[in-house]
């Protein structure tokens, strides 16, 4: 008998948890070169795939953020990052759309303006596809963000480089965004 209800204890405590919120999720990362469609596809299972042009070699991955930085042959550094919604402070229960993308930019530009005592400039704002491109000069190099939300995941990108016009920054995080190749 209290065999039975030790079985049903443990069994009644598995189903309670299975039932419970993931307060983490285990993601699986794959990075590819495809010659092919001469891309790097950098792909964070469940959130998603985003495709870089040409071929960018993987370097430091930030543990906090989650960002992954590339590097191409022309020396343009890149950072990625694909991240659930809710995992971050600012979130609170319904936050969504572009709301969501603009607490995300306030809260991460005002971070990273008190770090390095400098200022930002907000340069496209899409209501519709929910994201901000934005930049921050840090030391030589103009920092440009793209803070976009799609299905509930963050879509975190930086190219820092002083090799391409404003312009085609903004050309090239947008057509990240938009899985344009």
């Amino acid at each position: 008998m209290q065999k039975n209800i030790l079985y049903l204890s443990i069994f009644l405590m598995f189903i309670f948890n299975s039932c419970l919120p993931p307060t983490a999720t285990n993601v699986i990362v794959s990075i590819n070169y495809e010659k092919k469609t001469n891309t790097t596809d950098y792909m964070v299972f469940p959130y998603g795939k985003v495709s870089l042009p040409g071929h960018w070699d993987k370097e430091r991955y930030n543990n906090i953020s989650h960002q992954q930085w590339f590097t191409n042959s022309d020396s343009i550094s890149v950072a990625i990052a694909l991240n659930r919604s809710d995992g971050y402070e600012f979130y609170s229960k319904g936050l969504s759309g572009f709301p969501y993308v603009r607490n995300f930019y306030e809260w991460d530009s005002k971070y990273l303006k008190t770090k390095f005592n400098v200022n930002d400039t907000v340069l496209v704002t899409d209501t519709i596809n929910n994201y901000i491109i934005w930049n921050l000069n840090i030391s030589d190099f103009k920092n440009y963000f793209l803070f976009g939300l799609k299905n509930a995941t963050v879509h975190n990108y930086n190219i820092v480089t002083n090799k391409l016009s404003e312009k085609e920054k903004i050309k090239f995080l947008q057509d990240l965004y938009f899985d344009k190749k």
